[in-house]
């Protein structure tokens, strides 16, 4: 079974079916709506309020098998990233994105994956609100969304998330540092905030389809 011309649904919450459907019209000749009411936040979050529950790859196929409580789709479509400490180069981060594509009864299960250096995923640690918007700045902002965190990691909480103007990052960070002695800006690697992740996702979508058009050849 292969998904040429199938309709799909798209698991997301952040804007990734912008991303990936296109990508899949071009090449696959698929129909793909996003799935309506689908709490993806629920197998994870990257700013740490839900931790994720198996691997990367489990995890994403949950996801995409969660869509179809939502649709009558032939196909459902979820991505997943990861982002963790470079190999030779701790300071540096490596982000592996999954796209996966799966039928309703699991025996078809298409992947597409990316890994990839080109990631803004760095936490600065500041203390004070023009230290904040400096340490932003070099993440991408405000064209990508900014984290603040309080505490130390791995047990920081998330004071804000989806920061887009320098008035809400200052907001936050002072509110952050009114009750501990300095605050963490990090990116917010959630799609639709972070142009440097949809790349990824593009580029994951793309080797998904390749993977799909492989298995006719």
């Amino acid at each position: 079974m292969v998904p040429i011309g199938a309709s799909a649904v798209i698991v997301s919450m952040h804007g990734k079916e912008t991303i990936i459907g296109p990508i899949l019209s071009e090449g696959l000749r698929m129909t793909t709506i996003r799935a309506e009411g689908v709490d993806t936040d629920r197998f994870g979050t990257f700013s740490g309020e839900v931790a994720r529950q198996g691997s990367q790859r489990s995890t994403a196929i949950k996801k995409a098998m969660a869509g179809f409580t939502r649709s009558k789709a032939t196909w459902a479509i979820a991505s997943e990233g990861t982002m963790r400490p470079h190999p030779q180069r701790p300071e540096q981060a490596i982000g592996d994105e999954l796209v996966i594509l799966v039928n309703r009864s699991e025996t078809h299960i298409f992947e597409g994956w990316d890994r990839a250096a080109e990631t803004n995923f760095i936490s600065h640690e500041v203390r004070s609100a023009d230290q904040a918007v400096a340490a932003a700045r070099r993440l991408g902002f405000p064209s990508h969304g900014i984290v603040i965190r309080q505490g130390v990691e791995p047990f920081a909480e998330t004071v804000a998330k989806g920061i887009i103007d320098e008035h809400t990052l200052r907001r936050s960070v002072i509110a952050a540092l009114a009750s501990w002695p300095s605050a963490l800006v990090q990116p917010d690697l959630r799609a639709h905030l972070n142009p440097t992740r949809q790349q990824a996702i593009a580029r994951a979508t793309r080797a998904l389809v390749a993977a799909v058009l492989a298995t006719m050849a």
